[in-house]
C-alpha cells in the first residue's frame, strides 16, 4: 500500500476529482480518518485552490509521503487501523499483510464499522 496518507477531520465522506486540464480526472473519496491517495493523485488535488484552502484550514491533513503501511510496526499499524473507516483499504490490508496481530486488528475495525442488523432493517 504505497500512497499519500491523508487523514480528512469530517464526519461525513468527501469526493474530489483530481483533474487535470480538460479532463475530469480519477475519484477520489474521502472517508473521515485515514485514507490513502495516489502520489499523482493528492499532487493535483493540491493544485485545486478550493482542496488546498482545506488542507489549510485542516479538513484535510497531508500526513506521510510515502505510506507503505507494511513496513511499519505492529503498534504503529494498528494505530493507523483504528482511523481507517473505508472497507476496501481495510480488506485490502488484511490481504497484504500476513502478521496475526494486524489480521487481529483489522477484523476488530470491520466488526465495529459494518452496519449492524437494527441499520440493515432500516433499509
Amino acid at each position: 500500500m504505497k500512497n499519500i496518507k491523508v487523514r480528512y477531520n469530517k464526519p461525513n465522506i468527501h469526493t474530489a476529482f483530481s483533474s487535470s486540464e480538460g479532463s475530469q480526472g480519477n475519484k477520489i473519496c474521502f472517508m473521515p480518518g485515514i485514507n490513502f491517495v495516489d502520489k499523482a493523485d493528492i499532487s493535483k488535488l493540491l493544485k485545486n485552490k478550493i482542496f488546498k484552502a482545506r488542507v489549510d484550514e485542516g479538513e484535510f491533513e497531508i500526513l506521510e509521503e510515502d505510506a507503505d503501511i507494511l513496513k511499519k510496526p505492529i503498534p504503529e499499524v494498528k494505530q493507523i487501523i483504528a482511523e481507517i473507516f473505508d472497507i476496501e483499504i481495510l480488506n485490502s490490508l488484511k490481504k497484504e499483510d500476513s502478521r496475526k496481530a494486524i489480521i487481529e486488528a483489522v477484523d476488530k475495525q470491520l466488526e465495529l464499522i459494518k452496519p449492524s442488523e437494527n441499520d440493515k432493517s432500516k433499509e
